[in-house]
């Protein structure tokens, strides 16, 4: 597994074609993954109830499928890095090689397309990040005398990188809060009050310069090419408080409006704006998501992608909410960034019935263009 201060490999092909090829690919084998689990699902379903499949089958209505138009755009599968990737660095190489196989590998496991990357905001020599639960403190390569330490994520980066050699393609960059040396309170897990933001205003612009150093580092040195990059986490979360067991900062809507269009300003500056756009907001459920949209103004325009989790409390509050219509008249891609359900109990078949509801809902009702795991080894029930 490649770090990050090893030689990038070069030449790799990054044309149209073989992208949409290896998509192709990817796409395929994970609808055969698909289709093969939700038939599993249906025979332990009909052994649970009772019911013969003769039965069952006798009750279905046959669907008729039309391919005459396109109904929704798809582009893949995905999951964030934090935290996992802290843990699995730590691993010997074989086991980090078998685990970037499980997950990136078309062949040998599910061939995820989408990675996210988490720029951190943690000083790991403090004693204030000992509130973080486990490889939840991800180090800010940004130290507070200005210089950058491109080592100390070189364990989230050799993960990012070992998905890359194995055919992933979407690459996103995301903040859940800036350096510790930029907030009000010097902690990246909240201000006191979780209502009010923790950026400190004198700090907007290093901290936007921060996040497009990082997205340029990597495409320079290490080859790897953000499309879109993430400034915020949850930004209306109020539950972002000093001692915190996680990074976490809040933003009124009038910092994101700000902070958004300096993040615009500093991806032209540096010449990055054409492989690199901006998601937001990433609320934390669709609901939340819709009412900060509606509150961008002159910031929308610099936007490239909706990012949303999808917490919800129940699947219809997704049914009824246009957050895909709006996307879609705005000209924005619409990303179902984070979700996950805390259960670890992969022996009962509940787990993935809730999991494979929750996939077709945010699919169907949600209009996502992709669905990206929170982090695919769950460490803490996070």
């Amino acid at each position: 597994m490649r770090v990050n201060n090893q030689e990038p490999t070069p030449n790799r092909d990054k044309s149209p074609t073989h992208a949409l090829q290896k998509s192709h690919e990817s796409s395929r084998y994970m609808r055969t993954c698909l289709g093969w689990a939700l038939v599993q699902a249906l025979m332990c379903a009909v052994c649970v109830s009772g019911f013969s499949l003769s039965d069952l089958i006798s009750d279905l209505v046959p669907l008729k499928i039309t391919t005459g138009s396109t109904a929704q755009n798809f582009e893949g599968w995905g999951t964030s890095l934090a935290w996992f990737a802290e843990y699995i660095g730590c691993l010997e190489d074989s086991l980090q090689e078998r685990v970037a196989d499980l997950l990136f590998d078309a062949e040998a496991g599910l061939g995820l397309q989408i990675v996210r990357y988490n720029i951190g905001g943690s000083n790991t020599t403090l004693n204030a990040t000992n509130s973080m639960r486990p490889f939840a403190a991800v180090p800010s390569m940004l130290l507070a005398n200005g210089a950058y330490n491109w080592t100390l994520d070189s364990k989230q980066a050799g993960v990012m990188l070992a998905a890359q050699d194995r055919g992933a393609l979407i690459f996103e960059a995301f903040s859940n809060s800036p350096p510790w040396f930029m907030t009000i309170s010097g902690d990246p897990s909240g201000n006191v009050n979780g209502a009010s933001d923790n950026l400190a205003p004198a700090y907007y612009d290093a901290f936007v310069d921060y996040l497009t150093g990082v997205v340029q580092y990597y495409w320079e040195e290490m080859n790897i090419s953000f499309r879109t990059v993430e400034p915020f986490n949850e930004p209306s979360s109020t539950e972002w408080q000093l001692g915190n067991i996680q990074e976490g900062c809040h933003y009124n809507p009038l910092t994101q409006n700000i902070i958004l269009k300096k993040l615009a300003a500093s991806l032209d500056a540096k010449g990055l704006s054409l492989e690199t756009g901006i998601s937001a907001s990433d609320e934390d459920e669709y609901g939340t998501s819709i009412a900060t949209f509606l509150q961008y103004g002159a910031a929308l325009s610099v936007i490239d992608q909706i990012g949303t989790h999808a917490y919800q409390e129940t699947l219809e509050t997704a049914v009824s909410i246009p957050l895909d219509l709006l996307a879609s008249h705005a000209g924005k891609r619409l990303w179902m960034t984070e979700y996950a359900d805390g259960s670890l109990n992969v022996s009962d078949i509940r787990t993935g019935l809730a999991l494979s509801t929750q996939i077709l809902g945010d699919l169907k009702n949600g209009g996502v263009q992709a669905w990206i795991y929170w982090q695919d080894n769950n460490l803490s029930h996070a």
